[in-house]
This record gives structure tokens, C-alpha cells and sequence, in this order.
């Protein structure tokens, strides 16, 4: 791209209208700004225009009259100042959010990681020597115990005696965290589907004791997806979804925010990312939740290639950055009661 038109962005950013809490914050909104310039999508889908409209011109510019050569340069002009308004909206959504997740998220303790899960009561899946088959013969997602530092990988290991004993099981952080007003949290998971099954589920959400919210996403002979939502361990209420099919290579993420004291509404809700779009309404949850919570993902030959906990955003950054914007909240309409399901949602309040 043309020197002026780095020069020229540079200027936006160096002017653009925020307050630093010091020159190392600026310094920063530089160094990410440059980061950006190298690797914007836009710059990629725009360069070769940019590059086959400026040779065009090389090659026609004897040949052309002055009032053709003033049209194409007026028109490369225009597309500079459109493309350079794009990239300074893209600039201005990447570092809303980064600000937005540095000064308003929940910190995530050192070390957060997922808890080991055991596969039967031989607890063969804990064993150095283990060969990702169960003994007992039960598919279940095995976490790795040495892997404490990204990505948190979570491998879902097949039962060798057939999919009937593949077990959809819930695998909760090692953490769970109080509620704090004002704050909000987000995680991101990127999956695997375990090719040659027929059934893959994948859930993602927080629980507690009392309550459990997560978007279950189903692969199977028909896809199906809905939020679900647990209360009490027994009443549980649905809110089907569409066109929700799951990929491998899927990242899928789940935001849960606490409302400040002074906010009209109260209570905490929770909504569900995609590949970095929202693609659920808010889940306005009951003071119950206030307590504690914890992360959680369900999986049935699924596997997780990495987790992002927010713990290190500069070498693994969120692929999800629009957390400042309007949500619409389901209404008690929009939920179906489901009879006859259980949860272990108290599982998850485990030390």
C-alpha cells in the first residue's frame, strides 16, 4: 500500500480521541496498531485491487488521455479514503475490546486450567503409562495432567467396544469465582470432531449449585442446538436454535456478565459466541447465581484443541472483540420446559 496511506492512519491513531493513563499505555495502543496494519484482513482482501488498479495505469499512461488518468486516480483516491476509514473502524472495535477486557474482566487466577476427569473406577486414565483406551472400555474426554499452560487441550478418547459407551462427560475448571459487580468473564474453546462416530455433542457454560446455563450443539443424523438452562437440578428450560451446525476448527465462546449496583438491570446474564460473532440472545439468570461459579464444557467424541481463559491475550488473543454492544435478553416465552432431565450441575462446585 502507498507510504501516505500508513502515514496517514498513523495520524488517526496518534490523534484519535483517548485519554492514556500514561506513555506506556500509548506506547501500546502503538505497537498494537502496527501489529494490525501488517495483519488486517482488510489490508489482505484490498492489497491486489490496490496493486492491479496502480498497474493499469503504468501500463496505459501513454496511451491514455489526461481526462482518462484524472478519472482513475480520482477513483484510487476515493478507494484510499474508504479503505482507510475501514481500517481505522477496525482499529478503533480492536482496541475498545482490548480495553474493555484489560480494565473490565475478571483476572484469571495463574495456573486455571481444566480438571482431570477419571474414566471408571479403575482411574486407569490417571496412570503415566496410559494408552487413551479405558480398561473399563468407556469413550471419555481425557485431560492432560503435565498441561497446565496453554492451549489446554482436551482429547476425547473412543470406547474400543463400541459408540454405545462413548459417555457424554462434563469437564469443569479448576477454579470457580465469586461474583463481583461490575465485572464480566469470557473463555473460548476451539474443537476437533472425532471422525468415524455418529454422535458429537459439545456443550459450553458456567454452574453452580443451583444453577447451570450452556449452549449444547449436537452432530449428529440431525443437527440440532439450543441453550440450556438448569435450575433448582430439576426444572430445565430450553431455547431451540437454527442453522447452528458445529465444524472441526469451530471456536466457540461463552460470556457471563455481573451488572454494576447502579445498572437497571441487576442480574447476571450469559450469551454464546462463534468463530468471534454473537450468535445467541442474553440469558437473564436468577440471583442464585450470584455466589460462585465455574467454566464448563461437555463433550461427546469431541475434543478440544485449545482453551483460552484470557490468561495471556497477547500471544493468544480472543478471536471474540465485540463485548461492548446492545443485548437483546430472551423472554420467559421464549423458553420450553424439558421433563425428565437431571444435572450434575452440584459436581461443579467441587474444591
Amino acid at each position: 500500500l502507498p507510504l501516505e496511506l500508513y502515514v496517514d492512519i498513523f495520524k488517526a491513531i496518534n490523534t484519535f480521541p483517548i485519554k492514556f493513563e500514561n506513555n506506556s499505555n500509548k506506547k501500546e495502543w502503538r505497537e498494537y496498531a502496527q501489529n494490525l496494519l501488517t495483519s488486517s484482513r482488510i489490508i489482505y482482501i484490498t492489497i491486489n485491487e490496490v496493486f492491479y488498479a496502480t498497474k493499469i495505469i503504468q501500463l496505459v499512461k501513454d496511451e491514455v488521455t489526461k481526462q482518462v488518468k484524472e478519472e482513475v486516480t480520482k477513483q484510487l483516491q476515493g478507494f484510499k479514503e474508504e479503505l482507510k476509514k475501514e481500517i481505522i473502524s477496525e482499529l478503533k472495535t480492536y482496541f475498545d475490546a482490548q480495553f474493555f477486557i484489560r480494565y473490565s474482566l475478571i483476572g484469571m487466577p495463574v495456573g486455571m486450567h481444566w480438571k482431570a476427569f477419571t474414566c471408571c473406577s479403575k482411574s486407569c486414565s490417571t496412570r503415566d503409562d496410559f494408552s487413551g483406551v479405558c480398561q473399563s472400555g468407556h469413550g471419555f474426554p481425557f485431560v492432560q495432567r503435565s498441561e497446565k499452560d496453554y492451549p489446554l487441550s482436551i482429547e476425547y478418547c473412543p470406547s474400543n467396544r463400541g459408540p454405545e459407551f462413548n459417555n457424554f462427560e462434563t469437564i469443569y475448571a479448576s477454579n470457580k469465582f465469586k461474583r463481583l459487580y461490575g465485572s464480566a468473564f469470557y473463555f473460548e474453546v476451539k474443537v476437533k470432531i472425532n471422525e468415524g462416530q455418529v454422535h458429537h455433542s459439545f456443550n459450553i457454560g458456567y454452574s453452580n449449585d443451583n444453577i447451570s446455563v450452556s449452549l449444547e450443539v449436537k452432530k449428529q443424523v440431525e443437527d440440532s442446538s439450543f441453550i440450556e438452562l438448569f435450575v433448582d437440578k430439576c426444572d430445565v428450560m430450553r431455547v431451540e436454535l437454527h442453522n447452528m451446525p458445529i465444524n472441526n476448527a469451530d471456536i466457540f465462546g461463552s460470556f457471563i456478565c455481573f451488572p454494576s449496583i447502579i445498572s437497571d438491570n441487576q442480574l447476571p446474564y450469559v450469551y454464546f459466541t462463534k468463530n468471534g460473532v454473537k450468535i445467541t440472545g442474553g440469558v437473564l439468570l436468577s440471583a442464585k447465581f450470584e455466589d460462585s461459579f465455574k467454566p464448563f464444557v461437555s463433550l461427546n467424541n469431541i475434543s478440544i484443541i485449545y482453551t483460552n481463559f484470557g490468561q495471556d491475550l497477547v500471544n493468544w488473543p480472543f478471536s471474540f472483540l465485540s463485548f461492548k454492544q446492545n443485548i437483546v435478553f430472551y423472554e420467559d416465552e421464549d423458553f420450553k420446559y424439558v421433563p425428565g432431565l437431571e444435572t450434575n450441575s452440584d459436581e461443579s462446585m467441587e474444591a
